[in-house]
């Protein structure tokens, strides 16, 4: 949403402003954030306080920040399409697969998450619905050469094993929420 509203912002700034060049130019100085006070040799651009020499370099700032806030890590208290929240911190699916366990991972992959791992389960356990990881399931991750975790036992307090990644088995996929 703020990316949309700073490239709408960005895209009505370059109309406006491109529609007025010639007739709004006039000789004067602006003070730029990273350059401090600088002569204007073309004018200033419109009503923006910036000079016109400057402009491109401006655009290319404003355009930096607008992909900051795109891949910098937005808070969101949602989980993924498909995924439940479990706790304040975690989003977990239902059952999925069978699969092996590479194929697991690039399935939970394509939604954005990953193989449901011991840590998801216990905090399932204790911070979400309280169901365990049923028996059998994949536990990622990939533990050695050919060899990844899987649910071994219903007791909540050592339950993991390990199996050969080429098996196919049930598993879920997770993902954090970020705040």
């Amino acid at each position: 949403m703020i990316k949309l509203l700073k490239l709408m912002y960005l895209c009505l700034f370059l109309a406006l402003t491109s529609m007025s060049v010639q007739a709004q130019k006039t000789n004067s100085a602006t003070i730029t954030p990273d350059e401090g006070v600088s002569a204007c040799h073309t004018g200033l651009y419109g009503n923006t306080g910036l000079c016109e020499d400057q402009l491109p370099k401006a655009i290319k700032k404003e355009t930096a920040r607008a992909l900051e806030v795109e891949t910098a890590s937005v808070p969101s208290a949602v989980c993924r399409a498909g995924y439940l929240r479990q706790g304040s911190r975690l989003c977990m699916t239902g059952t999925r697969g069978p699969a092996t366990f590479a194929n697991a991972v690039i399935n939970c992959q394509d939604s954005g998450g990953r193989v449901a791992d011991y840590g998801d389960w216990r905090y399932r356990i204790f911070r979400g619905d309280g169901i365990p990881a049923p028996v059998s399931w994949w536990l990622g991750p990939n533990t050695g050469d050919n060899e990844a975790l899987f649910v071994n036992s219903a007791n909540v307090g050592d339950y993991d094993g390990v199996t050969s990644r080429f098996d196919n088995r049930s598993y879920a996929c997770a993902h954090d929420l970020s705040f």
